[in-house]
């Protein structure tokens, strides 16, 4: 709702000053197109869809709105986890180290490194019960389906369950899967029955 209140949104290309700098923008354009970095092949070369790609880039450098980047700018005097309450929420929390997270890659029989960031997201093995081809978009579907779950939980106060947060990765994979090659569009039928033998 509008109010009168200054505009306190922030922006992941701004400085703690609210300045925005487009020379990050920039960069990560022309990351877009530079094929020799594994990281960007990871976010920008994958069927996922534009919005997720972009979230992936963010995630990848860290720059999600996570309690500790809003305690870094001085949004939030406090970064704890609002979920588990026992770390504070840093994308690699979010997406590895909270309870729920390890509990969702756990159910899909994915085994994670120790000491497990976002950056490295790349360099995953696919396991050989999930396709190699397009596990780039499959680890994406996953990361975005946890990042969802995260949301509803701060904005909304909804705690998913597992079951639900599968279902939803199981919707997912069906429409991302559409967004593959026609030669591959059997790699989307693999990642919903993946999910459903986990749920």
């Amino acid at each position: 709702m509008p109010t009168d209140q200054p505009d306190k949104r922030l922006s992941p290309f701004a400085d703690d000053d609210g300045k925005l700098h487009t020379s990050q923008l920039y960069k990560m354009l022309q990351s877009a197109q530079c094929a020799a970095d594994p990281v960007a092949a990871f976010v920008w070369r994958n069927r996922a869809p534009p919005r997720v790609q972009f979230f992936a880039w963010l995630l990848v450098r860290e720059r999600i709105q996570s309690r500790e980047n809003l305690k870094r700018r001085k949004v939030l005097e406090d970064a704890a986890c609002e979920i588990c309450a026992s770390a504070d929420e840093t994308a690699a929390h979010i997406m590895f180290e909270c309870e729920f997270a390890k509990s969702f890659w756990a159910t899909l029989h994915i085994d994670l490194p120790s000491l497990m960031t976002t950056a490295k997201l790349s360099e995953l093995v696919p396991p050989q019960h999930i396709p190699a081809g397009h596990f780039d978009s499959f680890l994406l579907l996953c990361c975005w389906q946890l990042w969802k779950r995260r949301n509803n939980a701060v904005f909304r106060q909804q705690l998913d369950p597992l079951g639900a947060v599968m279902r939803a990765a199981r919707d997912d994979a069906r429409s991302w899967g559409s967004r593959l090659p026609q030669k591959d569009l059997h790699i989307g039928l693999s990642w919903c029955s993946v999910i459903e033998s986990a749920m």
